[in-house]
This record gives C-alpha cells, structure tokens and sequence, in this order.
C-alpha cells in the first residue's frame, strides 16, 4: 500500500513543533500554499527539495510518486 504522501508533510511539520504560517515563513509562501501542500500534497521537485532541507529527509520520500521526475535528476 503506497504511503500518504500529504500527511507526511503534516507530521514533519507537527513533529517540529511548527505551525503553517511558520512553515511559510521558511518557505517564503503564503500559509494557504502549506496547507494546500497537505491536502493534495506536492507536486514539484523543487518545492520538495526545499522542504527536505528544513524537514532534513529525502525529497522523495515528498513528492507525490505519480509527478516524480523519471531520473533522479531535478530540474533546476
């Protein structure tokens, strides 16, 4: 069975004792961009990468499988 991916957004941000405009500060997004993130999850390599340096994992293990790029490689 494949792992919810948005609800791990919301642990990793729970579990750093953090809250969504938090969140948002970080990622220089407004808080409705968060919580979007944890309802439909996240769909860009990118905004992946970015939460898995402050949630210190692998972006992977965020992004939504069905949008993953076919290489390892991230588009920059």
């Amino acid at each position: 069975m494949r792992r919810d991916k948005k609800s791990i957004i919301r642990k990793k941000r729970m579990a750093l004792g953090m809250y969504q405009y938090e969140l948002a500060e970080l990622m220089h997004v407004q808080p409705a961009a968060v919580s979007r993130w944890e309802t439909r999850g996240v769909t860009m390599p990118r905004t992946a990468k970015r939460l898995a340096a402050i949630f210190k994992c692998d972006w992977r293990d965020l992004i939504d499988d069905g949008n993953l790029p076919k290489s390892t490689e991230v588009p920059q």
